[in-house]
Parts: structure tokens; C-alpha cells; sequence
């Protein structure tokens, strides 16, 4: 019979504030992309076996043998034990006369493959060095001759080539106040030290608040050194590097600053590596020791001199990590590890074109010693890569204070990452002398359809413009069909929107006229020019009519929501058809931008939530530059009758925006704004309906130059933003190298997806994207491209790219809202007063041509943290019980 133990109050406390941080890192970190790992770590090996440990310093030695220091608190000595077995069984802890602080100031232990472990430590003010084989380094008495390397010592790397060379980077306080570094070819002589860096900001910089890290390649013929520091008074993190292994320097260069993050946050956490001779950059961005932070990765590739677009690894929403530690699993796969004090660390790897999502090593966490069933809280990790396996030693945070070793094997590295397929290379639908524009995308069922204008290049006045249509299963796409020819005027800015009566719903402005058309088909029959009805022109207050947005609730209400972005009666303006299209209501003003004092206006975009209601974003213009200068918000509770005051999103140059609705009354919005020669893609989400706004987040970091970039929605929660970068490598080439960038929404932050890169032979190209998604997991991506060939002639391509993202949405169909009623009939409040005169035709703008387009949590965080707390009292119960 099993007599159960009682669980201390201790216990229940440290049981309760582990499921919390588990579920704080669930769900504040990246929700739903932590993936949790099976059970793959060792049993944990007690090595101190005599509490009051803290700071481990470990090594594995080209013998394989594994070695670990440790501070013994109540003794006040430094003890050290040893295994032979891979960390299966240690040696008995002895004492030794170690020449380390008592203080806890930095040891580093190196071992290089002629058997020589490299011993570096900070004591008091002083950088010492000594080395000393395997055999003795557990007898200090053993070890070659200490020598002081440097004074006034803040904090301090080191790197070990293959080859045996030593690269040593520090900051000190001190004659001087700067970065310094060090080379030995093998530590038994050292050359001067080289100042590289110089500022009285470090003279008061501490242990906690620094950061340096120095990188080596080990390549004879290209002895690149890389050294990196945070300078955090500053909000700033340097590098320099050098092209001859440390002789001489290349000018400091500031990687990261406040106008990077846009003044919020601090850029800190400097981690390097190099990998297959490309340099891999990892950094923070939030306040070090606070709730949550960003993390980045940027890579400077083999050949270039120039960095590569920072990614975004986690998001602003993560839980900030303790340590960031960069490890080299092989030369081409680099792990990021993760910790956090008390609680399982994560790890994630790269595979050459993305981030694999973190896995959370949930073990760590539910590890118990087996003597006292206490749970073992562990920190202060100390990480080794030896052949395919992780060694983890670290502090018992907890009652305990023990010394624990526990190991895993990386080798299913690869299944880290999801399903989702690689790119496939890119597939021209179109390829044309003729003008092609205002390429439209939406969904349903399993099949994405795409829109585009055509035109002759010679005037696109003269008839023969016409409106394209093609659609993609999964696999293939169909041969384009004109659906609208010989229309009088180029038709631009497409909208189109899908309905769950099975109807495609179509709106353009005629460039001619400058009228709103509409026009309709079923999707199912779309491909057929004869099943889409004949244009029909809409109702506005003017002839000058821009950038409408359409959509369709649940009823099969159809509304277009449009902007008459100047003259006389200016403003945004929505109508709405009851009966499928046949006819439509008289405008109704949504904004008056001319009572407003607004000079120009533009670009609505509206979205329908769950409760009836339309939220709308549209953009306020400077005529005098045709500049976008603001994005306003403003919704309507009873069918666009009235209207919320609009409220300013963004005061920059707005390039881009969208808004769109999903999950209840979650509103998401959208843009891109440029300030002061920074552009930013910006994300901001509503949980209640639009009443309150959580902050905003950088997509993509900010950059110093525009991108093209677009959204793609399944309507029901697959979220993806994409974003198209043309790299200037191959300039003056007569080629284009194209990147096109995927990041996926998971609730509470962006998390990288797999990206595309390919080449084309053409010049001076312009570029737009759109894309669209499947309920059965498929993705496609399309970029319009206008460029010049060879032989000098303008072509007009459309190129696609698809994947599958391995998971599917099932049977999930998009199923809109309702618009909500307003008490008074709709007849007789879609009649807004409109002046007689027809407005002054102007000159076509081509800034409206062709325009692409703490709060509230979920109740699902508590579900969660009820059911994890649930996990662990079960499992500590289980621990709890023992044979009498």
C-alpha cells in the first residue's frame, strides 16, 4: 500500500507560481506556435550533493570528459567534480584552493582540441588567465602560470577557433573606458591589447548591465574578427569588426539605436555566431529585466558587406528570456537558447530559410529530486554542445540549492519546424506587352480568385481596356479570361469580396469617366465572361470617385464603401444594395472631409464584426504634395446612419492600410507610415469591438526605405502579412532579386515564416503583391511585376508562388456578421442631402491610382491557466506519493 506524503505549503506555493510563469510563457510569448517537447531530457543528476550551490562553470575537454565548478555558499570555496560517462555519474565533489573570486565575478572555461583547457576569471578588478589539461584542472596547484591580461575589468568574451586561436574582447572602466581586445595563438603568449572602442559612458557601466560578445572565423585566407557590445545608457549596440584577425580595424559601427524601435524600448542582449562563414546578430529590443521584449535575428551573409533585413523572432508580446545564447549545432544550424530563472528554457533552430517555432522544454520545470520529491527549480544555466547532444548544468533556485546536470540529443532538430512545405519557384500567369494594374485577390471554398486590369500600353483612354479573371485550386491556376472588354475607360482600383451565397462581388472605378461599376458573378461559373453581369454604374454625389472597398454580410447585403477624395462635397462615403446588386441606395456620407476642412481624402477600407457593426479606416491627404498625412478611425453601430467621431491612428505617411474583423469583435488594423525617413509596418488589435486598443506592433522592424507589402485573410483566423523586398546585390547585372517575406499571426505576436527569394532578368521594375489563402491549408502569393527586358521592351508579368502550410482550417468557413438595423427604416435614411452641382472635373491624382489597398484578455488565457494549474498539482500529487 502507497501512503501519501504531505505537500508543504512551500510546495503547493512553488507549484501554483510554475504553472503561472508556464502559462505566462504560453500565452504571453507566442501562444499557440510553443510547441512542447516530448520526453527526450535525461534524468537529472545531483552533483553537489550538499546545498548551498551556486554558479556553475562547466567544459568538456577534448577527452570527452565533462567538468564542473561550482561556488559552495556556506563554505565559502570553490568545488569541482568530474564525468567520464557523458554525465551519467560524477566523481565525489573535493574542495579546492581555486584562485576565483568569493564575490561570484565571471569564469570561463575553453577547451581547445590539443587537450588544454583555457581558464579565464574576473577577480576583484583584474582579467587573469591560466590553463591547464584535463587531468589537472580539478588541482589548481596543477595549472600553468596565472598572468593578469587587463585592469579595471567590467565584463569579458572569449572565442576558440578550430585552430586553437584565442579571441578575447572586454570592456573596462578604466584607462581606458572602452572596448579592448586580445589575440594568443594558443595562451601561452599574448599580443598587446588593442583599443577599439572609447566612451566615458562605460566608466560606470556594471557586470549586469553589460553585454559584449567577439566571434572568430577560423578561415586562413579570411580571418574575419567580430566584436559586438551594448552601450545601454546610450540605447545603442556597436560592432566592429576586423578583415586580419585583430591587427587592424574597421571603423565602429552603431547596428542598432532609439530610431530603430522608434524610441520605445532599449536594443540590448548584443549575441553572435558565426556559421558557415555568415555572421549571425541577435539583440533585444524592450527594458532588460522587464515583463516583455522583441527579439531579432539579422544575418550578414559570406561576400556581402551589407546586413540583411532584420527578422523578427518573437514578438513584442514574448516574455523576455533571462539569457539568449546563440550555440552551434552544426556549422549550418544554429540554436538559439532560451532561459528564464525557474522555469524551462526553449530552444530554437534555423534551417536556412526560417525560425522553427520554440519548443519549450516543459521537463525541465516537473524535474523532482528523488530524495526529498521537492521540486527542482533550475537556473543559472550553464549550456555545452558536445557531438548531437545539449548538456545542461544548473543551480536549484529552490530550496535545494543543489548542482544538476541533465542532457538531450538535438538530432530531431528538424521536427521542430511545422509541416508547412517550402516555396514553390515562381510561375508566370500572365506575361504581357499590355498595361496590367489593380490586382485583386479574395477567397472561399478552396479556390482563390484573382482580378486585374488590362490595357494598351499606348493610351489607356482608347477602348480595348478590360478586367481579367483567373483562379487557383491548390495547385494550378486557370488560363485568364476576360470577363469585362472593350470597356470605354481603364478600369482601377479593383475590389473584390466573396459572399456566402456562393456570388464574387466586383466594384472599379472607370479612369475615364471617373465613375463606381459593379458587377457580379457566381463563383463557381466566374471563369465564364458570359456569367458576370454588365456593369452597372453606382451612385456618388460626384464624378471624380476613388478606391472603393467592398464587402457582404451574412444576409447577402452588399455595401462598397468609397472616397470622392476632392472638390466639392469630398468626403468617404458608403451604399448598400438589398436585393443582390440590382439596385442601390443613394450615398451616404461617412465622413464629411470638406466640412472638416480636409483638402483631399482617400483610400476607405471597412470591416464588419460579429456584432452588426462597420469599423472603417480611411487616409487624409495634402493636395498641395498629394502626400497622405494622417489614418483616421471611426465605426457605426446602426448601418452607417451615424458615425463615431474619427479618431488619428497614424500622423507619418501613410503608404498603406487595412482593417479588418474576426473572432467576436476582434478589429485588426493595419499600415504602413513613414517618419522622418523611417517606415515602419505597424499592427494594432481591438478585443472589445474598436472601445479600447492594445499597443501597436512593428511587424518588421522599422527600415529606411518603403516595401511593398500586403495582407492575406481566410476570413476566420489564418493571418498573414507579406511583404516583397528587392535585394540591390545583383545591380547592374541586368537582373532583379526578389525576397518576399511571410509572418504569421498567432494571437499575440508575428512569428517568421518560411520565405522565397528568386531572380529574374529584367530593369528598372515595379512591383505590387497580393495573395490569398484556402480553408484546406493553401497559400498563394502573386506579384504584379512592370519592368524592362533585354531588349528594351516593357513587360507586364504576374508570378506566382504557393505552399502548403500544413494545417488545415477543416470544414471553418468565413461566416459574416449581419449588418445591424438602424431603428428607422433604411429607405429613409439613405438619403443624404447632396449638392446639385456637378463638381469642377480635375486633373487625374496619381496618388489615389491604384492604391494598395492593457486591454481586455481572452478568456482562453484563463482557460488555459486553469488547466495547466490543474497539470501540474496532479503531477506533483503523483511525485508526492511513496511505498511506507
Amino acid at each position: 500500500m502507497e501512503k501519501p506524503v504531505k505537500i508543504s505549503h512551500s510546495q503547493i506555493a512553488r507549484i501554483i507560481g510554475t504553472a503561472c510563469v508556464f502559462v505566462g510563457i504560453t500565452i504571453g510569448n507566442v501562444g499557440n506556435s510553443f510547441a512542447q517537447s516530448s520526453q527526450e531530457w535525461t534524468e537529472p543528476v545531483n552533483i553537489s550533493r550538499s546545498g548551498d550551490s551556486a554558479s556553475p562553470v562547466s567544459v568538456v575537454s577534448s577527452d570527452g570528459v565533462i567538468h564542473t565548478l561550482w561556488f559552495d555558499v556556506f563554505e565559502e570555496v570553490y568545488r569541482y567534480s568530474k564525468s567520464e560517462d557523458g554525465g551519467g555519474t560524477w566523481t565525489s565533489p573535493v574542495k579546492g584552493n581555486f584562485p576565483f573570486s568569493l564575490r561570484g565575478d565571471p569564469v570561463r572555461l575553453v577547451a581547445g582540441s590539443d587537450g588544454i583547457v583555457h581558464i579565464f576569471w574576473i577577480d576583484g578588478l583584474n582579467l587573469r588567465y591560466s590553463r591547464a589539461t584535463s587531468d589537472a584542472l580539478g588541482i589548481p596547484a596543477n595549472w600553468g602560470n596565472t598572468r593578469i591580461l587587463a585592469r579595471y575589468i567590467v565584463n569579458f568574451d572569449v572565442d576558440l577557433t578550430p585552430r586553437g586561436n584565442l579571441h578575447l574582447a572586454y570592456i573596462t572602466s578604466l584607462n581606458p573606458e572602452g572596448i579592448s581586445y586580445q589575440y594568443s595563438s594558443d595562451g601561452t603568449s599574448w599580443l598587446p591589447a588593442h583599443v577599439v572602442f572609447e566612451s566615458s559612458y562605460l566608466r560606470t557601466t556594471s557586470l549586469k548591465d553589460s553585454r559584449i560578445r567577439v566571434v572568430a572565423s577560423d578561415d586562413p585566407e579570411n580571418p574575419k574578427v567580430y566584436v559586438g557590445w551594448d552601450v545601454r545608457s546610450q540605447k545603442r549596440i556597436y560592432l566592429t569588426s576586423s578583415s586580419d584577425a585583430g591587427v587592424s580595424w574597421a571603423e565602429i559601427e552603431q547596428v542598432k539605436g532609439p530610431e530603430d524601435t522608434g524610441g520605445f524600448g532599449i536594443p540590448f542582449g548584443a549575441e553572435m555566431g558565426i556559421f558557415e562563414k555568415s555572421v549571425l546578430f541577435l539583440w533585444q529590443v524592450g527594458e532588460p529585466g522587464a515583463g516583455q521584449c522583441s527579439l531579432y535575428a539579422q544575418w550578414l551573409r559570406d561576400g556581402s558587406s551589407d546586413w540583411e533585413t532584420p527578422e523578427l523572432i518573437m514578438g513584442s508580446q514574448s516574455v523576455c528570456p533571462e539569457q539568449v545564447r546563440l550555440i552551434m549545432f552544426k556549422p549550418s544550424v544554429p540554436i538559439i537558447l532560451l532561459t528564464y530563472p525557474g522555469n524551462s528554457p526553449a530552444l530554437l533552430a534555423w534551417n536556412g530559410t526560417a525560425w522553427s517555432e520554440p519548443q519549450i522544454q516543459e521537463e525541465i520545470s516537473l524535474f523532482s529530486d528523488p530524495l526529498t520529491f521537492e521540486t527542482i527549480m533550475l537556473g543559472c544555466f550553464q549550456d555545452i554542445i558536445t557531438r548531437d547532444l545539449l548538456l545542461l548544468i544548473g543551480c536549484d533556485l529552490g530550496k535545494g540549492g543543489d548542482i544538476w546536470f541533465t542532457s538531450r540529443s538535438l538530432a530531431s532538430w528538424e521536427g521542430w519546424f511545422s509541416p508547412s512545405t517550402i516555396w514553390s519557384p515562381p510561375t508566370s500567369i500572365v506575361n504581357s506587352s499590355r498595361e496590367i494594374s489593380s490586382l485583386a485577390f479574395t477567397s472561399d471554398k478552396e479556390i482563390v480568385h484573382a482580378v486585374w486590369a488590362e490595357s494598351p500600353v499606348t493610351d489607356i483612354s482608347l477602348s480595348g481596356s478590360a478586367i481579367v479573371y483567373a483562379r487557383w485550386d491548390g495547385k494550378n491556376w486557370s488560363t485568364p479570361q476576360k470577363i469585362q472588354s472593350n470597356l470605354s475607360g481603364y478600369p482601377s482600383q479593383l475590389s473584390i469580396a466573396t459572399s456566402n451565397q456562393g456570388r464574387l462581388e466586383l466594384s472599379w472605378i472607370d479612369e475615364e469617366t471617373g465613375d463606381m461599376l459593379y458587377s457580379w458573378a457566381n463563383s463557381d461559373r466566374a471563369v465564364n465572361a458570359a456569367e458576370w453581369a454588365s456593369p452597372l454604374v453606382l451612385p456618388s454625389p460626384s464624378q471624380w470617385n476613388g478606391a472603393p472597398d467592398v464587402f457582404v454580410d451574412s444576409a447577402g447585403r452588399i455595401g462598397i464603401v468609397y472616397a470622392v477624395p476632392v472638390n466639392e462635397n469630398r468626403g468617404i462615403y458608403m451604399t448598400l444594395s438589398e436585393d443582390k446588386g440590382l439596385t442601390w441606395s443613394s450615398p451616404l456620407r461617412v465622413f464629411d472631409a470638406e466640412s472638416a476642412g480636409w483638402q483631399m481624402v482617400g483610400n476607405p477600407e471597412v470591416t464588419l464584426s460579429d456584432d452588426g457593426r462597420l469599423h472603417a479606416l480611411f487616409t487624409r491627404y495634402a493636395t498641395m504634395q498629394e502626400k497622405p498625412v494622417e489614418l483616421y478611425y471611426l465605426q457605426s453601430a446602426d448601418s452607417g446612419v451615424t458615425w463615431s467621431e474619427p479618431l488619428k491612428v497614424g500622423d507619418g505617411e501613410i503608404m498603406w492600410s487595412e482593417i479588418i474583423s474576426y473572432e467576436g469583435n476582434i478589429i485588426h488594423r493595419f499600415w504602413q507610415e513613414e517618419k522622418n525617413s523611417e517606415f515602419a509596418n505597424l499592427s494594432q488589435i481591438s478585443r472589445d469591438g474598436g472601445v479600447t486598443w492594445e499597443n501597436s506592433i512593428d511587424i518588421t522592424s522599422v527600415s529606411d526605405s518603403s516595401s511593398v507589402v500586403g495582407l492575406i485573410f481566410d476570413g476566420v483566423q489564418e493571418l498573414h502579412f507579406i511583404r516583397l523586398e528587392q535585394d540591390d546585390s545583383l545591380q547592374g547585372t541586368g537582373q532583379i532579386k526578389l525576397i518576399v517575406h511571410d509572418s504569421r499571426w498567432d494571437g499575440q505576436a508575428w512569428i517568421k515564416e518560411v520565405f522565397q527569394e528568386f531572380t529574374f532578368r529584367g530593369r528598372d521594375a515595379q512591383f505590387s503583391i497580393a495573395g490569398g489563402l484556402t480553408p484546406n491549408g493553401f497559400i498563394n502569393i502573386c506579384i504584379l511585376a512592370r519592368y524592362y527586358d533585354e531588349g528594351g521592351d516593357l513587360v507586364n508579368e504576374i508570378l506566382s508562388i504557393d505552399r502548403s502550410l500544413g494545417r488545415s482550417n477543416g470544414n471553418l468557413t468565413p461566416i459574416p456578421a449581419e449588418i445591424s438595423h438602424p431603428e428607422i427604416s433604411v429607405a429613409q435614411t439613405l438619403v443624404p442631402t447632396i449638392v446639385a452641382d456637378v463638381p469642377t472635373q480635375l486633373t487625374q491624382l496619381s496618388a489615389l491610382e491604384d492604391d494598395s489597398s492593457p486591454v481586455i484578455r481572452n478568456i482562453l488565457g484563463l482557460v488555459v491557466f486553469l488547466i495547466a494549474l490543474g497539470v501540474m498539482i496532479f503531477v506533483f500529487s503523483s511525485l508526492a506519493f511513496r511505498k511506507k
